[in-house]
């Protein structure tokens, strides 16, 4: 959530990257609802009840159990997202000496320079990088 907070405050209502963490919010919080639901029922229920959209059932009993479309089932993402995820680990490393130095107060006063001489980590990383618009990286809404 600590990515998608920035996704969700800062794009406008029309952007990609606003619109599929909104997506994956919206797939999370009625699963979530779902599982908790045999064991906390009332708090299943009242976030059911409080999402601020329409569903297609009007209680979380009636909804079923947990989904997950298919095609989210990707051997191949899961392999790149848990390879960035160990390199955020390591660079949020670096930005929390930088904090506790005070050479930064918050990881948005922070730039990421990323070198690596391993060819599989650039291979990843260029992935990221969208050559289209100017190059802006994609990486920077990673590794806040």
């Amino acid at each position: 959530l600590d990515v998608a907070k920035d996704r969700l405050y800062i794009s406008s209502a029309a952007d990609p990257r606003r619109r599929s963490c909104q997506t994956v919010l919206h797939v999370l919080v009625e699963n979530l609802a779902r599982a908790i639901g045999p064991v906390i029922p009332h708090l299943a229920e009242d976030i059911w009840v409080h999402v601020p959209y329409e569903t297609d059932h009007k209680s979380v009993f009636l909804s079923g159990w947990l989904r997950c479309d298919d095609k989210w089932n990707s051997p191949d993402l899961d392999k790149l997202w848990g390879e960035l995820r160990e390199l955020r680990v390591h660079v949020n490393g670096v930005l929390e000496k930088a904090r506790v130095g005070k050479l930064i107060g918050s990881s948005l006063d922070s730039k990421i320079l990323i070198h690596s001489s391993n060819p599989e980590t650039q291979s990843l990383l260029r992935q990221f990088v969208d050559r289209k618009s100017n190059g802006v990286d994609e990486l920077r809404y990673i590794f806040l």
